[in-house]
């Protein structure tokens, strides 16, 4: 059993959009960090946890989506601004 805590659908649906579209973004996540990296895909383990991969100075990163406080593209034109996923800590 994990511990992780699914999202909202509609917060999800940005995620996907920006995997789709590989933008880059600037991610808040739990404990402070701060993540800038190129949207690639969303991974669930067979535990159910769900995580964004990212591109970031050339290697892969996996982040939990329930780390995940705000999401901001950085690409010109982008469909979506900034994205609050959950109150900042």
């Amino acid at each position: 059993m994990t511990d992780y805590t699914p999202i909202d659908c509609r917060l999800h649906d940005h995620l996907e959009l920006a995997c789709m579209r590989r933008y880059r973004l600037r991610i808040r996540a739990s404990g402070g960090r701060i993540i800038v990296g190129t949207a690639c895909h969303t991974v669930t383990t067979p535990e159910k946890a769900e995580f964004l991969e990212l591109e970031v100075d050339g290697q892969s990163v996996r982040l939990r989506l329930d780390e995940i406080i705000q999401i901001e593209p950085l690409d010109e034109g982008a469909e979506f601004g900034p994205i609050r996923f959950q109150p900042a800590e």
